[in-house]
């Protein structure tokens, strides 16, 4: 993070009271050593009325008894966070560890465990008045149809085109084995289910972290494994949490059936999901996410600042196809004893 050039930390750091011994950036946090014990300082670009949500929902947490998140220590005047610079500034206490390494399976189970039982905590949250939280609830059956449409409509565009480019060829040559992955992802969505869960979600009441990702697990010296950040947290169904850690790890393991099966057995331990739940998931994780997002920003946002990039980005994940191919089909075969129940 960069320091803030008008303003001094330290005298940020007066709106808490607290006696400064000394200030050091340590990733995308500030490390402040205070006579009170070490704590963490973090600018958020995030708006008031998300940080807002934000503070909101770490007070269910540990109203909760969910000691498993940076624990939020209001200002001398009792207010979440202040305003500095266009930043928003929550202090929290410092948690002494290390990244995870998702290579161990220790490692990975502990940090499944620890978000399954983030979402056992969330059960019952409902915002409270004045708060505005981040919704993506009820969203999914469109976009996923919408995504479908994008990628033929980005075949058209590339077509229109007098000399393809080698990402343009290498789109349209793998183009009929991703459609044909987001048709069954489509086809797997039933529209009433999914929304009957969103209905009953938000009658009782959760919420997702939102980007869980190994950078975000810290284990502490104490041993316990932490969920930290929840600067994406909203308003959706917990097996999107599961299946967006589950698409993260196995794009670093080759698309591993049993990586993957570590995963949603450790989750099931701690937060079975019910078989509506599951089909959710196996809809969700069919369909070809990274494939649709390279091409969305290659042809319809265009935010790629290379050619080279570009198609470097494409390649990565086309080496990835076999594995994620073979990866569903063992999905397809194998997953009523991942889960522990048939589907």
């Amino acid at each position: 993070m960069d320091k803030p050039h008008h303003i001094s930390l330290r005298e940020l750091m007066l709106a808490w009271n607290l006696h400064i011994k000394r200030i050091e950036p340590v990733l995308d946090v500030y490390k402040v050593e205070t006579e009170e014990g070490p704590k963490a300082l973090k600018g958020s670009e995030r708006d008031r009325k998300a940080m807002e949500f934000i503070h909101s929902v770490l007070r269910y947490l540990k109203e909760q008894d969910f000691d498993k998140v940076l624990t939020s220590i209001p200002t001398s005047d009792g207010q979440d966070f202040i305003v500095s610079e266009g930043l928003n500034y929550s202090l929290y206490d410092w948690i002494d560890g290390r990244r995870p390494n998702f290579k161990n399976s220790a490692e990975l189970k502990d940090a499944c465990k620890t978000m399954a039982e983030l979402h056992n905590a969330s059960i019952g949250y409902h915002a409270p008045h004045g708060i505005h939280p981040r919704k993506r609830w009820g969203r999914l059956v469109e976009s996923n149809k919408k995504h479908q449409q994008d990628l033929a409509d980005f075949a058209e565009i590339a077509k229109t085109k007098r000399y393809l480019s080698r990402f343009d060829r290498d789109y349209l040559d793998n183009l009929p084995d991703y459609l044909e992955f987001a048709q069954r992802s489509v086809s797997l969505l039933d529209a009433e289910e999914y929304h009957q869960l969103v209905r009953n979600a938000k009658n009782t009441g959760c919420f997702c972290h939102g980007d869980v990702a190994e950078r975000n697990f810290v284990l502490g010296t104490d041993k316990k494994m932490y969920l930290i950040d929840l600067d994406s947290c909203r308003l959706d169904l917990p097996a999107m949490d599961l299946v967006k850690l589950t698409r993260r790890v196995l794009k670093k393991n080759r698309w591993n059936p049993e990586v993957a099966r570590t995963i949603i057995k450790s989750y099931q331990e701690v937060a079975p999901l019910n078989a509506a739940q599951i089909r959710l998931f196996d809809a969700v994780i069919a369909f070809p996410q990274k494939f649709w997002r390279i091409a969305d920003r290659y042809y319809h946002k265009h935010r790629f600042s290379s050619e080279e990039k570009a198609y470097h980005k494409l390649r990565n994940i086309l080496r990835q196809k076999d594995r994620f191919i073979n990866f569903l089909h063992c999905y397809q075969k194998e997953s009523p004893e991942w889960w522990g129940s048939m589907q």
